[in-house]
């Protein structure tokens, strides 16, 4: 009986051993990294048509083989093109410098620069300018805006009426007269350099030498500082100056704002 259990045994770790150096073999066989194909067509950072290079088996299957971009290369046809003993490579700059030539060519052509042509505006100088402003603008400009009147008081009503009862607004009492408006009552809005600006170009406009001269916001100042730099916000009368670039003094102007009629 020892006997056939050492035979058993033997013939047990023969058929583990064989198995395993089988499992062994099949793992090292299935171990293949890369498939060798010829380029059927020129490939961007692959290569030209008919180079050989390596690929791995998934990119061969799903992408190069079923779109006729490559075809597999057996052992024989690598020997029979001499590339047994060469080291096969991707070239990976290929079409990438034709691609960029394309693309310069395809550009549209940058516009043609414009001829820049300098043109001498006859302007005046700024004694001139300061010379025709005193000329052509009046003393004084009248802007118009809408003033802010306080409300209206509520009717006195006569105290022999009792509270509770509906009358019309003659018997119900006697209803203020409107208070004065105040000569320096707030305005909606404001007159600001630029408004005053705006309408002394539009009057040295009507003139040929009043044409030619150049005025801004920037010219004119408020004789006295204002709550908001460069703008009024109540009605009344304002100094104004007006110097132009160059003039040596300036013009000096009032503006008066005045209450727009209520409709």
């Amino acid at each position: 009986m020892s006997c056939m259990r050492r035979v058993t045994t033997s013939v047990g770790d023969a058929y583990l051993a064989s198995t395993k150096q089988q499992v062994r073999g099949k793992k090292r066989l299935a171990k293949v990294s890369t498939v060798n194909v010829r380029l059927l067509k020129d490939v961007t950072r692959y290569g030209k048509e008919g180079s050989v290079i390596p690929l791995p088996p998934g990119r061969m299957r799903n992408q190069f083989f079923p779109r006729r971009m490559a075809e597999y290369m057996t052992q024989a046809q690598i020997k029979e093109a001499g590339l047994e003993n060469v080291t096969l490579e991707r070239d990976f700059t290929f079409g990438i410098k034709d691609e960029s030539v394309k693309a310069a060519e395809q550009e549209p052509s940058a516009a043609p620069k414009r001829k820049v042509v300098a043109v001498d505006l006859d302007l005046l100088s700024g004694e001139q300018a300061t010379a025709t402003i005193a000329k052509l603008i009046p003393k004084n400009i009248d802007f118009y805006r809408q003033a802010i009147v306080p409300a209206a008081p509520a009717p006195i009503r006569s105290p022999s009426l009792p509270a509770s009862s509906v009358l019309s607004e003659a018997a119900a009492g006697v209803k203020p007269p409107p208070a004065p408006l105040d000569p320096n009552a707030s305005i909606f809005g404001s007159v600001s350099t630029s408004d005053i600006a705006s309408s002394i170009r539009a009057i040295l406009a009507e003139d040929k030498e009043g044409s030619r001269l150049v005025l801004g916001p920037e010219d004119i100042t408020f004789a006295v500082e204002t709550e908001e730099k460069g703008r009024v916000k109540n009605l009344g009368t304002y100094e104004v100056h007006i110097k132009v670039k160059g003039g040596e003094q300036a013009v000096r102007r009032t503006v008066t704002v005045k209450a727009q009629e209520q409709e």
